[in-house]
């Protein structure tokens, strides 16, 4: 039973990190992408009423990398933090008397 916990563990532990890589590659594409979007094409309108070429995208950019990162952080917890959680033993059954 030990050696299927442990199989387990190494199995999402590599799917956790593989996952993370292509999760960063994609992130850089779409921050690549807003970051002209938001930075030099979108056009808004300032509180003087004109037209202002460019966002600042950082905004976005961090805000969506910090998201990110707590998620990744979050389940990388869940995987660290409790490998053999599982295979702890349970408490007895209470008998109905």
């Amino acid at each position: 039973m030990r050696e299927i916990s442990e199989l387990i563990y190494e199995t999402c532990k590599t799917y956790l990190l593989t996952q993370g890589r292509f999760l960063l590659i994609l992130w850089v594409f779409i921050g690549a992408i807003v970051a002209v979007y938001f930075g030099a094409l979108a056009e808004t309108v300032n509180a003087a009423g004109a037209t202002v070429r460019g966002f600042p995208a950082v905004k976005v950019i961090v805000h969506s990398a910090v998201q990110l990162g707590r998620h990744r952080r979050e389940l990388w917890r869940g995987v660290v933090r409790h490998p053999g959680e599982h295979l702890r033993e349970l408490p007895a059954p209470r008998s109905r008397a």
